[in-house]
């Protein structure tokens, strides 16, 4: 069943891939937004994630002077409320920025994003009895954010919004917490960053 959801990541990525590689053919009006511009990239860590033992990365990259692409990454390892043992987790996410001050990479933006996760480990049942865990989900957000640059490289960014999850688990005894993550959630985030 999961698969189906990651086919779908897969073709919005193509789409938009493919709508930057045929821009040469859009009309004069949407080419203006490409000119006098110059591509801009920054690699970001998020400030808040070493709170709960998790790296988080991002780089996003100008592609005009409205919009930008942001990629991310997550890794986590360690125990989750001592009930799930050695557990590791990462994530991919795609993004869209928006920003309405024709300034990318500053200002305010809109950010509509993907994120597929994966959760692996053992719940401890007892002190004899692990299960094992692992729990797939695909997540859609929608962002509301603020960058700054300090000085000409350094950047900050704080972002907070809507995010709706799928999980899924093709183990029986973690169906109980794929569950649990499905529905609506809240995302915020404050990242630093070097421009280059």
């Amino acid at each position: 069943m999961f698969r189906k959801y990651i086919i779908i990541v897969f073709v919005f990525f193509f789409l938009q891939t493919d709508l930057i590689a045929q821009k040469p053919k859009l009309n004069q009006k949407y080419l203006e937004k490409f000119k006098d511009y110059n591509q801009t990239s920054i690699l970001k860590l998020s400030l808040l994630s070493p709170f709960i033992k998790t790296l988080s990365l991002s780089y996003e990259s100008t592609i005009s002077k409205d919009n930008s692409l942001n990629f991310g990454l997550y890794l986590f390892s360690g125990s989750i409320n001592k009930i799930i043992s050695s557990s590791k987790a990462f994530g991919l996410t795609f993004g869209y920025r928006h920003y309405f001050s024709h300034t990318a990479p500053v200002g305010i933006y809109c950010e509509p994003s993907i994120r597929f996760q994966n959760v692996s480990g053992n719940i401890v049942v007892s002190k004899r009895t692990n299960d094992p865990l692992e729990v797939n989900s695909l997540t859609a957000g929608f962002m509301l954010g603020k960058q700054w640059l300090i000085g000409e490289k350094i950047s900050l960014n704080y972002y907070v919004g809507p995010i709706f999850s799928i999980a899924d688990s093709d183990i029986a005894s973690t169906n109980i917490l794929a569950n649990s993550l499905n529905g609506y959630w809240f995302r915020s985030g404050f990242t630093m960053g070097y421009k280059f």
